[in-house]
Protein backbone atom coordinates (compact mmCIF):
# COMPACT_ATOMS: atom_id res chain seq x y z
CA UNK A 1 0.00 0.00 0.00
CA UNK A 2 2.64 2.44 0.89
CA UNK A 3 3.95 1.55 -2.42
CA UNK A 4 1.25 2.43 -4.13
CA UNK A 5 1.31 6.26 -2.52
CA UNK A 6 4.97 6.70 -3.13
CA UNK A 7 4.37 5.95 -6.82
CA UNK A 8 1.48 8.32 -6.90
CA UNK A 9 3.65 11.17 -5.73
CA UNK A 10 6.73 10.23 -7.92
CA UNK A 11 3.95 10.41 -10.82
CA UNK A 12 2.60 13.99 -9.42
CA UNK A 13 6.20 15.26 -9.43
CA UNK A 14 7.11 14.42 -12.57
CA UNK A 15 4.09 16.11 -14.13
CA UNK A 16 4.28 18.70 -12.10
CA UNK A 17 7.69 19.28 -13.57
CA UNK A 18 7.40 18.48 -17.13
CA UNK A 19 4.53 21.47 -16.61
CA UNK A 20 7.11 23.87 -15.74
CA UNK A 21 9.64 23.26 -18.45
CA UNK A 22 6.70 23.31 -20.92
CA UNK A 23 6.33 26.96 -19.27
CA UNK A 24 9.47 27.95 -19.44
CA UNK A 25 10.28 27.09 -22.64
CA UNK A 26 7.16 28.55 -24.39
CA UNK A 27 8.20 32.14 -22.94
CA UNK A 28 7.75 34.59 -26.19
CA UNK A 29 11.30 35.77 -27.47
CA UNK A 30 11.87 39.06 -29.22
CA UNK A 31 15.53 39.92 -31.07
CA UNK A 32 16.53 43.05 -31.19
CA UNK A 33 19.43 44.07 -33.34
CA UNK A 34 21.05 47.21 -34.51
CA UNK A 35 18.38 48.86 -37.00
CA UNK A 36 15.80 48.59 -33.87
CA UNK A 37 17.92 51.13 -32.12
CA UNK A 38 15.58 54.67 -31.22
CA UNK A 39 12.34 52.15 -31.24
CA UNK A 40 9.67 51.36 -29.13
CA UNK A 41 8.70 47.79 -27.98
CA UNK A 42 5.78 46.39 -26.08
CA UNK A 43 6.11 43.02 -24.27
CA UNK A 44 4.89 40.55 -21.63
CA UNK A 45 5.70 40.09 -18.56
CA UNK A 46 8.04 36.98 -19.01
CA UNK A 47 9.29 37.31 -22.57
CA UNK A 48 12.55 36.79 -23.31
CA UNK A 49 14.59 39.96 -24.93
CA UNK A 50 17.31 39.22 -26.54
CA UNK A 51 20.06 42.00 -28.29
CA UNK A 52 22.77 41.39 -30.61
CA UNK A 53 25.22 43.40 -31.16
CA UNK A 54 28.02 43.43 -33.45
CA UNK A 55 31.25 44.18 -32.11
CA UNK A 56 34.31 44.70 -34.59
CA UNK A 57 37.48 42.26 -33.17
CA UNK A 58 40.71 43.97 -32.25
CA UNK A 59 40.06 47.52 -32.25
CA UNK A 60 39.32 47.40 -28.51
CA UNK A 61 35.99 48.41 -28.78
CA UNK A 62 32.59 46.63 -26.97
CA UNK A 63 28.83 47.31 -26.49
CA UNK A 64 28.29 47.88 -23.09
CA UNK A 65 24.95 48.24 -21.16
CA UNK A 66 25.34 51.22 -19.53
CA UNK A 67 22.36 49.89 -16.56
CA UNK A 68 20.35 47.46 -16.31
CA UNK A 69 16.79 48.28 -14.11
CA UNK A 70 16.60 44.79 -12.26
CA UNK A 71 13.06 46.35 -11.06
CA UNK A 72 12.14 45.45 -14.81
CA UNK A 73 14.46 42.58 -16.13
CA UNK A 74 16.65 39.98 -15.00
CA UNK A 75 19.92 39.51 -16.80
CA UNK A 76 19.50 35.90 -18.08
CA UNK A 77 22.77 35.28 -20.34
CA UNK A 78 25.40 37.49 -21.90
CA UNK A 79 27.48 35.75 -24.77
CA UNK A 80 29.74 36.10 -27.85
CA UNK A 81 29.74 33.97 -30.63
CA UNK A 82 31.82 34.65 -34.18
CA UNK A 83 30.40 36.37 -36.80
CA UNK A 84 30.14 35.38 -40.33
CA UNK A 85 33.90 35.39 -41.44
CA UNK A 86 34.85 33.08 -38.80
CA UNK A 87 38.87 32.45 -38.79
CA UNK A 88 40.26 35.82 -39.48
CA UNK A 89 41.95 38.20 -36.94
CA UNK A 90 40.10 41.32 -36.42
CA UNK A 91 36.88 39.57 -37.61
CA UNK A 92 33.17 40.77 -36.16
CA UNK A 93 32.06 39.05 -32.99
CA UNK A 94 28.33 39.40 -31.91
CA UNK A 95 27.76 40.09 -28.68
CA UNK A 96 24.71 38.65 -27.22
CA UNK A 97 22.49 39.75 -24.31
CA UNK A 98 19.19 37.94 -22.99
CA UNK A 99 16.99 39.57 -20.31
CA UNK A 100 13.64 38.30 -19.10
CA UNK A 101 10.95 40.64 -18.63
CA UNK A 102 9.47 40.42 -14.60
CA UNK A 103 7.23 43.48 -13.99
CA UNK A 104 4.81 45.55 -16.10
CA UNK A 105 6.22 49.05 -16.16
CA UNK A 106 7.94 51.71 -18.92
CA UNK A 107 11.81 51.45 -19.11
CA UNK A 108 14.83 51.43 -21.92
CA UNK A 109 18.00 49.85 -22.49
CA UNK A 110 20.68 51.69 -23.49
CA UNK A 111 24.19 50.70 -24.72
CA UNK A 112 27.57 52.35 -25.92
CA UNK A 113 30.11 51.55 -28.12
CA UNK A 114 33.16 52.52 -26.83
CA UNK A 115 36.98 51.44 -25.57
CA UNK A 116 36.16 50.28 -21.88
CA UNK A 117 39.29 52.14 -21.15
CA UNK A 118 38.31 55.64 -22.73
CA UNK A 119 34.57 55.25 -20.65
CA UNK A 120 31.27 55.76 -22.10
CA UNK A 121 31.87 59.31 -22.84
CA UNK A 122 33.87 58.45 -25.56
CA UNK A 123 31.09 55.93 -27.17
CA UNK A 124 31.16 55.67 -31.06
CA UNK A 125 27.70 54.50 -31.26
CA UNK A 126 24.92 54.02 -28.79
CA UNK A 127 21.53 51.50 -29.21
CA UNK A 128 18.92 52.72 -27.23
CA UNK A 129 14.99 51.46 -26.89
CA UNK A 130 11.96 52.13 -25.20
CA UNK A 131 10.37 48.78 -23.52
CA UNK A 132 6.80 49.05 -22.03
CA UNK A 133 6.38 45.85 -20.00
CA UNK A 134 2.45 44.57 -19.80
Amino acid sequence: MARKGLLRWVLILLLACASLSQEASGAEMVTLKRPDSGKHFTVDVGTLIRIELEEQGGTGYLWLLDALDQRFFELVRVESRAGEMVGLVGAPVIKIWELKAKQKGKTGLDFSYCRPWEGKEAAQDRFVVEITVQ
